[in-house]
């Protein structure tokens, strides 16, 4: 049973001062869970549960049904009051959760932010893949979805926040593909501020996702923002394996620690498209500084879902019990040739003529 805080009216009385986290403004009305009535489940996370809400009482910007965020009693103010400040200074992007509002004056701890959907995409994925598996354009429909997740992560990036828990699980999930929201930033860091170094690298106690975590956090406990560059790329892998967890074929943490550490990298998922493993591939170089930034992966995949929007397959547009023998001969499809996707485009956008190719954690440094 949820515990229901008091009004900010309320505990002024009772205490005769509002209590708040250092550094943190308290908006105009502090919203209570008299405020709020919890509708469904969206994921029970490591600091908190998501719920859909209710707005019963008053208004909250405008919003009548929101994601709710109760955090764990045992979280730390100082991490809830840099998860807050954190997604204010992302402010508004469209594959972003919004932080709408919150009350910090007692636990439980409430983050209010923008409804977004019924589902993360991890339990999307997993509750529909009878009927994704039958979709025809599967594939484009998950490019789309891991383009507008990289734009919500070159969004991230630019403001010099690193995530730290960028997975499935992580995104909230409304119209699918083009509504995938980011959400979940009580593990980030703003890299911006003093003393970030110290939070970027991992304590050996602290519990953290290591499925989707580089090995340089294992080797020399360091997650940057190229860290993050390669958790895109597993969360890319549940995407078009439909919500499968990472690295299946091992059961224990130390499993698969060791074999990150020693170069190992999962292999595509059943009918992945060779451009998005490619992508994936990129984003599991094993040096951090030759990954790709999320802006050249934003383009990339931008490229791709338009040439999937001006190309179809000449038989996809005949009826299904037309044999494909009666297709012109002008139909047939023509081999790909090898060492193209990625790297010719790569080649093509950063190398006109002639040109070297740019360094410092660019596709191009790859080629």
């Amino acid at each position: 049973m949820v515990r229901v805080l008091p009004s900010l009216h309320q505990s002024v009385r009772q205490h005769g001062h509002t209590s708040k986290l250092p550094g943190t403004q308290l908006p105009a009305r502090m919203p209570s869970m008299q405020d709020l009535s919890l509708v469904d489940v969206l994921k029970i996370g490591q600091h908190g549960c998501f719920y859909i809400a209710k707005v019963t009482r008053g208004h909250c910007k405008g919003y009548r049904l929101v994601t709710c965020k109760l955090t764990m009693k045992t979280m730390p103010q100082k991490i809830l009051q840099s998860e807050i400040k954190i997604m204010k200074k992302l402010g508004y992007h469209r594959n972003v959760v919004q932080l709408l509002e919150w009350n910090v004056l007692e636990e439980p701890y409430i983050l209010i932010m923008e409804h977004v959907g019924r589902h993360n995409l991890k339990s999307f994925l997993q509750s529909n893949r009878s009927q994704l598996s039958g979709c025809r354009e599967l594939q484009s429909k998950l490019t789309s979805a891991g383009y507008f997740i990289s734009l919500g992560m070159e969004h991230i990036a630019s403001r010099k926040i690193v995530h730290r828990d960028l997975a499935a699980r992580n995104i909230l999930v409304g119209r699918f593909p083009q509504e995938c929201k980011i959400a979940e930033f009580s593990m980030a860091v703003d890299i911006s501020v003093s003393g970030a170094k110290k939070q970027m690298r991992g304590s050996r106690n602290s519990c953290i996702p290591f499925r989707w975590y580089p090995p340089e956090y294992f080797t020399d406990g360091i997650y940057d923002l190229q860290g993050d560059v390669w958790a895109f790329g597993i969360l890319l892998w549940e995407l078009h394996s439909l919500g499968t967890s990472p690295y299946p074929g091992f059961e224990t943490a130390k499993e698969v620690v060791i074999n990150i550490c020693s170069g190992y990298k999962m292999a595509a998922p059943l009918m992945c498209r060779r451009e998005m493993y490619e992508v994936m591939e990129f984003c599991w170089t094993s040096r951090s500084e030759e990954r790709p930034v999320f802006s050249d992966i934003a383009r990339y995949l931008e490229d791709v879902v338009e040439n999937d929007a001006d190309y179809v397959k000449i038989e996809d547009c005949f009826e299904p019990n037309v044999p494909l023998g009666c297709s012109p001969p002008w139909s047939q499809s023509i081999p790909c040739q090898e060492e193209t996707y990625m790297r010719d485009w790569m080649v093509r956008v950063n190398c006109p003529r002639g040109d070297a190719p740019r360094v410092g954690g660019s596709l191009t440094s790859l080629l």
